[in-house]
């Protein structure tokens, strides 16, 4: 669910960002102006249980086209997904920048798992890397972080080189890393690489063997278990045309990953092209494999 809707709203404006630069960029809450409410999630969310049941999805996560936890009505919004999904875990994906603010922790204490992102925790890498609001230090996010209960809270960190270095996970970014994760205690860490088209093009992601290496690395230095990346299996959610082009207005997708939302390679070259001829999707080439964007 994306309580934040297109453009792009968020407090950072990290470098790896599969969506792109940020178009409106917001210090904290009070700035920001909702566009998505509760009644709106009620509907879109009982429309999807009545095609596909309750045995269609695993969880109901909160994440989308920025920060989700700017949007003042997320209280209200969880209510909606405990309602309509009963029994349902409700999760959100968040970069941890709001996490001061009392109002985003009782709110997220609500949830069964909440992701918050610790990319760096060096400040000159962490303003390198994700481009912070001014005045927003690593101790802040980390901080924010430590009030969570550990027991929902998993640490997702985005690891990737610049023209073929490391850029947030040398020596000493790694140990500050492994430092600020050993004090957050959470139950799990998630180590990513970007595997979509990043916003800067001289973003490249880590091979799965260099990923696996980090992890054990990161794992002896934090005591925190650490899962990395493995390309996804998606569900076959059978989707039409309006609904993929939704979801490409909030990811690049590559033609196999569309067939295996849409039920094959037939009927996702059928949508993929009805959108392309009415203008609607367009085509970024990413390390040499084909990515459709809206």
């Amino acid at each position: 669910m994306d309580p934040v809707l297109p453009p792009k709203t968020c407090t950072y404006n990290c470098v790896y960002c599969q969506l792109g630069d940020t178009v409106v960029k917001v210090s904290c809450r009070a700035e920001f102006k909702p566009r998505f409410r509760p009644q709106e999630l009620r509907v879109e969310l009982e429309d999807y249980v009545s095609r596909l049941g309750l045995e269609g999805f695993d969880v109901v996560t909160f994440s989308g086209s920025g920060e989700p936890t700017l949007n003042p009505d997320l209280p209200e919004l969880i209510d909606v997904v405990r309602e309509v999904c009963p029994g349902k875990p409700v999760a959100i994906l968040t970069n941890s920048s709001t996490l001061l603010d009392d109002e985003v922790v009782d709110a997220l204490r609500r949830l069964d798992h909440v992701e918050g992102k610790l990319d760096a925790t060096v400040q000159e890498v962490f303003e390198q890397v994700n481009e912070p609001p001014e005045g927003l230090t690593v101790s802040d996010v980390v901080e924010g972080l430590r009030r969570i209960p550990k027991e929902r809270l998993v640490v997702q960190v985005m690891a990737f080189k610049v023209e073929g270095s490391p850029a947030n996970y040398g020596p000493e970014a790694l140990r500050a890393l492994a430092e600020a994760i050993a004090r957050v205690k959470p139950t799990l860490v998630h180590l990513n690489t970007p595997t979509r088209p990043p916003r800067v093009k001289e973003v490249s992601p880590l091979s799965v063997d260099e990923l696996a290496c980090l992890a054990r690395s990161l794992e002896e230095s934090c005591g925190a278990r650490v899962v990395h990346y493995r390309p996804p299996r998606l569900k076959g959610l059978r989707l039409g045309g309006e609904e993929l082009l939704d979801v490409l207005k909030r990811r690049p997708l590559t033609l196999g990953d569309i067939a295996l939302m849409v039920g094959g390679l037939e009927e996702a070259s059928r949508i993929v092209g009805e959108l392309a001829r009415e203008g609607l999707v367009r085509i970024i080439v990413y390390r040499g494999a084909l990515h459709y964007v809206a």
